[in-house]
């Protein structure tokens, strides 16, 4: 085995474990200003690092089940 076969590239691995406002809005087929709005009502835990507003991955997973609870699997 080589080096490279023992690298483990977290982007290849599980993607990355912060992110932005965009990729976050694309996960969930939300525009930018949804999305924020999500951040800003406290639903959505972000952290702000330098001038960057950021969201762990595992959040958004939150997020999506706290919808589900609510709604229900059918939809509201």
């Amino acid at each position: 085995m080589t080096n490279e076969t023992l690298s483990t590239d977290p982007i290849s691995v599980g993607g990355p474990l912060l992110l932005t406002i965009n990729q976050v809005a694309a996960l969930l087929n939300l525009g930018r200003t949804k999305t924020y709005e999500i951040v800003r009502s406290g639903t959505l835990k972000s952290y702000k690092i330098g001038s960057r507003r950021l969201i762990r991955r595992e959040d958004v997973d939150r997020y999506v089940d706290f919808i589900v609870r609510e709604q229900g699997e059918t939809g509201g």
